[in-house]
């Protein structure tokens, strides 16, 4: 059975709408793509949404404006801020939820999870299943009744460029985890539609292990042990396990997963390919491992 603390059911959501509750805060983080940049998609949210849910710009208020780079981590004042005009305060509960694919969801998770607030669940589903079950849907758009939230950043979450750097080269002990399709590990794809290949010496496991693509329905555990069992094996002793992919998105998805099986110590590479590539310093691999 998945963690409770983790995910939340549509049905038993539903239920809580209903009574009522004033510690519960629902957010809306739905993202889509326009001329292949990720941009809010709260037109999406104006036409439908879950009652009382509140829409989040995951792309624009939730990242750091002054870097060169997308979705990087905001500064603690900068979440707080705006979490907490949402009306998140540090007694709430919160829902996420996103249309399409989970990694939406799972980085405002991550995000939660890195300020140091775990009382957040991911909702087992996304919008289009919620409203397929015949949910109420709302077009209601509630007002926040701000909130004092406190953010306290959780560094052991995520791993510098430097330990990243030794990890890849032998130098450190790790395991360094490409979370992106397997065509996209070995650059067959390329990401972003730019970038293609991984970082040296990174193992798989593509994120979509853990949550269908269709209906954000999370995977059963034992599934997901099963897919990352042969490669977390592999971790050895005494270095970090750290998650990557193209900007440090759909690597959330898999440490979302990997935390469904018990396994909370995942790392993030904040920026991760972009990061890696930025001004040309960095090569990457390609081709089927090994070959």
């Amino acid at each position: 059975m998945a963690d409770q603390t983790l995910l939340i059911d549509p049905h038993q959501l539903a239920q809580e709408l209903e009574v009522g509750a004033d510690d519960l805060v629902v957010l809306d983080v739905r993202v889509h793509y326009v001329d292949g940049e990720p941009v809010p998609h709260r037109s999406a949210y104006e036409e439908g949404h879950l009652p009382g849910a509140l829409f989040v710009d995951l792309v624009g208020e939730l990242s750091d404006p002054h870097d060169r780079l997308q979705f990087t981590l905001p500064s603690a004042v900068r979440f707080s801020r705006a979490v907490g005009a949402l009306g998140v305060g540090d007694e709430s509960r919160v829902v996420v939820y996103t249309d399409g694919w989970q990694i939406w969801a799972t980085r405002l998770w991550w995000l939660f999870r890195y300020f140091g607030f775990d009382r957040v669940r991911v909702l087992n589903g996304n919008f289009r299943s919620w409203a397929a079950a015949g949910l109420p849907v709302s077009q209601e758009i509630p007002s926040p009744v701000p909130a004092e939230f406190t953010a306290r950043p959780r560094q052991e979450l995520v791993i510098d460029e430097r330990e990243v750097e030794r990890i890849s080269s032998g130098e450190a002990p790790g395991l360094l985890v490409n979370a992106l399709p397997y065509e996209l590990f070995t650059g067959e794809v390329p990401t972003h539609g730019t970038t293609a290949g991984r970082i040296p010496a990174s193992a798989n496991i593509p994120w979509p292990v853990a949550a269908d693509l269709d209906s954000g329905r999370f995977a059963d555990p034992q599934e997901i042990e099963r897919a990352a069992a042969p490669v977390l094996s592999a971790a050895g002793e005494g270095g970090p396990v750290a998650a990557y992919c193209g900007a440090g998105v759909s690597a959330t998805g898999l440490i979302f997963g990997l935390a469904l099986i018990g396994r909370d110590d995942i790392r993030l590479y904040d920026g991760s390919l972009d990061s890696w590539v930025l001004g040309g310093r960095r090569g990457l691999e390609r081709g089927e491992p090994g070959a």
